[in-house]
């Protein structure tokens, strides 16, 4: 029996997450989003998704105050490689940060791939997710 391809998307613009929501909806994944990276980490747990489109800008709420260019993505990234029940996942960056130093820091802590959010349509972004999703092979 198949089972339903699953996208964690773990960003805070919801225009965007509804265009991908959409895009992955009308291919048959099971797509779940969030802005949170505490919550993303409960959902990468306990859904197992086949993958994870990640942005690296992630509001960081402190007290009453909300840093919204806080890198809260790469406190993602490395929770979820650090961990056993998710260290497997694959992980794509998508965000607009084109710093050669994010790009270095993405991969070393185990990104699969670092994409432009503004370089590449919604169709380029699911056939690159697809194709890696049908490489590993779970589904």
């Amino acid at each position: 029996m198949l089972q339903t391809k699953k996208i964690l998307f773990v960003e805070d613009e919801p225009n965007i997450i509804d265009i991908y929501h959409m895009v992955f909806d009308s291919h048959g994944y099971q797509f779940f989003s969030t802005p949170d990276i505490e919550e993303g980490m409960v959902i990468a747990q306990t859904s197992k998704p086949d993958l994870i489109l990640l942005d690296i800008i992630l509001p960081k709420k402190t007290g009453d105050t909300v840093d919204i260019a806080a890198k809260q993505g790469f406190i993602f990234l490395e929770q979820v490689k650090n961990n056993p029940k998710t260290k497997d996942i694959p992980v794509i960056v998508f965000t607009n940060l084109n710093a050669t130093a994010d790009r270095i820091r993405a991969k070393k802590l185990g990104a699969l791939d670092y994409v432009i959010k503004a370089d590449c349509l919604p169709k380029e972004i699911f056939e690159k997710v697809d194709a890696i999703v049908k490489k590993t092979g779970k589904k």
